[in-house]
């Protein structure tokens, strides 16, 4: 009834939810790695040095376009 524009709406929304949650469990799943990998939750000036932390926009869009090559 109203074509293909609500389809296209549709999919460029999730692909943005699949890049923000992608990103953000990212960074927490590094956080915990590192906690783990220190023996200790107290990670402090640590943060800083980890990927995620200092590459957000990259690693969003990286995750976008991952979304976008698997739905084509």
């Amino acid at each position: 009834e109203h074509g293909w524009i609500p389809g296209v709406i549709m999919v460029l929304f999730l692909s943005l939810v699949f890049a923000v949650g992608s990103t953000m469990l990212g960074e927490v799943w590094s956080g915990i790695a590192e906690a783990f990998r220190v023996g200790n939750g107290h990670m402090s000036y640590r943060t800083q040095r980890l990927l995620w932390g200092r590459h957000r926009t990259e690693l969003f869009a990286g995750a976008w376009i991952v979304f976008w090559r698997a739905a084509t």
